[in-house]
């Protein structure tokens, strides 16, 4: 080949790779103008600016917080009846490692989500009310307090947070199939039909002889004091009876029973359903521990746990 042809033929290659590096750089902001431009998150020092700012992990560098494990870790006490003061450093150790590890999988499910069509996984607006109404009880005084603590927008951010919630947790709905048909329900019945006894009840009206107002109950003997219960379940409807500090009128009688399949069909239905769910959802979340711990080519090296801001106190 001349020396012309090799001279065009390497000009024409410079032309290419300059005209490459100009459409990258400047119109389609390619993967050499992101990798010049952007922060560079896996240094030494955006770690260690990442771990003063409170994050304690980060999920394709979206950062989880240590006040959001805390406010997860108060609304998980609080559904149990109990407050952080009320537990001790071990238990709210263990609880913040437990907590994390569920905030870690549900932002991979929300990378998930987003990726997805938003229409098959719309949030229903009664659902979102309710879970509302559910939140604003917890919280009761103390929103503003958190609101300025976690630099929310008002009621309209706790919203949109609830929203994004209940829409992860439709598209794991979705994901985790668990139907249970009518002859699977039938059969679990028949092997456990035993279990749906009910004793025998009576429904009272009663009051204490130093209260003045009445009320009705159904009881059985498990719910009375066996002096009581001896007393109560001799009476006939209509009776009225002094027993035990009590005043006592007998208005109903509802004999002891099995319940046909009928009757708890439903319950038994919603029962195997949330109990299958229970178990891909634990199934779903294995997968996803795995690869974590696998470090995978999808997840390598994008979830970062800082553990020394999450145990620390």
């Amino acid at each position: 080949m001349s020396a012309p042809k090799i001279m065009a033929i390497r000009m024409g290659i410079y032309v290419l790779l300059i005209g490459y590096l100009l459409l990258d750089l400047f119109v389609f902001k390619g993967p050499l103008k992101k990798t010049l431009t952007e922060p560079q998150l896996d240094t030494e020092a955006a770690i260690a600016e990442a771990k003063a700012q409170g994050i304690v992990a980060r999920v394709y560098y979206e950062p989880i917080y240590r006040k959001q494990v805390e406010e997860r870790m108060k609304e998980y006490l609080w559904r149990r009846g109990r407050t952080p003061e009320e537990t001790t450093f071990g238990e709210r150790k263990s609880l913040r490692k437990v907590l994390l590890d569920e905030m870690i999988d549900e932002l991979l499910v929300k990378i998930q989500v987003k990726v997805s069509p938003i229409e098959e996984y719309a949030v229903d607006q009664d659902e979102l009310k309710q879970a509302m109404e559910i939140e604003e009880k917890r919280l009761g005084g103390t929103f503003d307090e958190l609101a300025n603590r976690s630099g929310w927008q008002g009621t309209e951010e706790l919203e949109m947070r609830l929203g994004a919630r209940i829409q992860r947790e439709n598209y794991l709905k979705k994901k985790i199939l668990a139907d249970v048909s009518e002859e699977e329900a039938r059969a679990w019945y028949e092997e456990r039909k035993d279990e749906f006894f009910s004793p025998e009840r009576r429904k009272v009206k009663w009051r204490s002889r130093d209260e003045g107002e009445f009320q009705e109950e159904w009881v059985d003997t498990s719910k009375l004091p066996k002096e009581i219960a001896e007393g109560v379940f001799k009476l006939s409807v209509g009776a009225q009876e002094k027993l035990g500090g009590y005043e006592i009128e007998l208005l109903e009688i509802q004999e002891a029973r099995n319940h046909a399949f009928e009757e708890v069909k439903e319950l038994i239905i919603d029962a195997l359903t949330s109990y299958q769910r229970g178990k891909g959802w634990k199934f779903f979340r294995h997968e996803l521990l795995r690869a974590r711990a696998k470090g995978d080519k999808v997840n390598k090296n994008k979830i970062q746990i800082f553990e020394e801001n999450l145990v620390q106190e």
